[in-house]
C-alpha cells in the first residue's frame, strides 16, 4: 500500500506525519495484523516512516513488524558530516536541495522535534529496522548515525551500505544494487513474519 501524504511547502509539518498516522490507523482498522506490516520509505519518506514508528507506543498503537528505510532523511538540522562533505557529488541530492526541502517542511517548527527529525527521538521503542544508504552521498551520516543510536537503544538493526550508487537508488529498479537490496529486504521481512508466527504458536 502506498500512502500519498500531503507535501510541503503547501502543506508543512505536521500534515505529512498526520497523513501517515491516519493511514496506519486505517490499515489497523481494517483488521490487518500489525505483525504483517512493514513501514517503508526512501529519503524524506524514510524519515517519515521512522518518525511514525517512534510515535506509535505513545499513541497507544501496536508496532509494525519492522521498518525499511532507504537513504532516510533523519536530521533536518543538516548536522550530519556527510551533508557538508559530499554535497555536490550526487546529482540526486545535495546540501542546497536538502536545506530547501527541510525549511519548506518544518517552516519555523523546531527541526529537532523527533516528529520532524527522528534522529533526536527516543529510539528504544523501535521495531526491527532495515536501513540502507550509499557511501559518499549527502545523507550517508543520517543513516549511519541513526543506525548507531538505534542499536545503542536496543533496537534490532540491519544496516546495508552501498558502494558507487546514487541517493534513493532503490527507485531505479534496473540498477543491480537496487535489485540486491530489495531481495535482501524481502528475505528480512519474511524472517520477521516467520518469527511473528512462531510467537503465536
Amino acid at each position: 500500500m502506498q500512502v500519498d501524504y500531503r507535501l510541503a511547502p503547501e502543506h508543512p509539518y505536521p500534515a505529512a506525519i498526520d497523513d501517515v498516522f491516519a493511514a496506519y490507523r486505517g490499515v489497523l482498522g481494517r483488521g490487518v495484523d500489525p505483525a504483517s506490516i512493514i513501514l517503508s520509505g526512501e529519503s524524506a519518506g524514510g524519515g517519515l516512516a521512522l518518525s511514525l514508528a517512534l510515535s506509535l507506543d505513545r499513541a497507544g498503537l501496536p508496532r509494525p513488524a519492522g521498518v525499511l528505510a532507504v537513504c532516510p532523511f533523519t536530521d533536518l538540522t543538516l548536522s550530519g558530516p556527510s551533508v557538508a562533505t559530499y554535497s555536490g557529488e550526487d546529482p540526486a541530492s545535495h546540501r542546497d536541495s536538502l536545506t530547501q526541502l527541510g525549511a519548506s517542511y518544518f517552516q519555523g517548527h523546531e527541526p529537532t522535534d523527533p516528529m520532524v527529525s527522528p534522529l533526536f527521538g527516543d529510539l528504544s521503542s523501535l521495531p526491527p529496522l532495515y536501513l540502507s544508504a550509499v557511501h559518499g552521498e549527502v545523507l550517508e551520516s543520517d543513516t549511519t548515525r541513526f543506525a548507531e543510536l538505534a542499536k545503542a537503544a536496543g533496537a534490532d538493526v540491519t544496516l546495508e551500505m552501498i558502494e558507487d550508487s546514487v541517493h534513493v537508488y532503490t527507485l531505479f529498479g534496473f540498477l543491480p544494487e537496487a535489485q540486491r537490496t530489495l531481495s535482501r529486504a524481502a528475505i528480512w521481512a519474511d524472517q520477521l513474519a516467520g518469527e511473528a508466527i512462531e510467537r503465536l504458536l
